[in-house]
This record gives structure tokens, sequence and C-alpha cells, in this order.
């Protein structure tokens, strides 16, 4: 499997986003939030978005280094999420919301977000369960 992040996994319509905010259920593991959505389909796979407010980090510079770091930390870590969800033939949905106030170190915001995959990978199997 490999460990890049194409743009066919990034969300970018107007629509699944609105949809997500709406509709999507939510997590923390300070200072990540997860808002995520769980369908099942003949398509699987996993899309994320990344998002950092402009109310906390005014600057643009500031903004896009978490964003960095959030894609990173994903990228490395995403493999048990995107079998699992292969396993299961679900559609997932997850934009990963950065809630800190000053800048992260990576190390301290990569344990975060192998925490938020592991919980999403639960929300996975719950939902599979449900279903069944």
């Amino acid at each position: 499997m490999s460990k890049g992040l194409p743009k066919s996994e990034i969300i970018h319509k107007r629509d699944e986003i609105q949809s997500l905010l709406k509709k999507g259920e939510s997590f923390a593991h300070h200072p990540v939030r997860a808002i995520y959505e769980i369908h099942p389909s003949e398509n699987p796979g996993v899309t994320v978005m990344f998002s950092v407010p402009k109310r906390k980090f005014k600057h643009a510079v500031d903004r896009n280094r978490i964003k960095r770091l959030l894609r990173e930390g994903y990228r490395l870590n995403k493999q048990n999420l995107t079998e699992n969800v292969k396993k299961h033939q679900l559609t997932v949905r997850v934009m990963f919301l950065f809630t800190g106030r000053e800048l992260p170190e990576f190390t301290r915001l990569q344990d975060k977000i192998i925490l938020t995959l592991q919980r999403l990978e639960q929300c996975c199997e719950s939902f599979v369960d449900q279903e069944s």
C-alpha cells in the first residue's frame, strides 16, 4: 500500500463539506477534532480534509504549517483505517479540525492523529455491527 495522499483522497466539493458538517458525528483528542460520516458503498475508501481556524491563527503561514503537519501525520498512519474500510465496503469522510491555540510539535500532533484514527476504526466496526 502506498503511503501517498493523492488528490482523489481529499474532499474538495462544497456539497460534501456541507453534508459532513451538517450530518457528521464528531469527537476530539485535543488539539485535533474529527468530524466524520460513514456510509456503505460499492466504491470503498476514505476521503479527508484538514482545517485550521483563521480566528485562532491569523497568519496564513501558521495555518498552512499546521495543515501540512496534519496531512503528514495522517499520511503516515492511514493504512489500518483504509484496510478496515475496504474490508467492510464502507465510504468514510473525515474532517480533521485543529482546535489548539499554539503551533504544535509534530510528534505530539502525530500521537493525537494516531488516537483519532484508532477511534475512527472503532466507529467503523460499530457501524458494521449496527448494519448487520
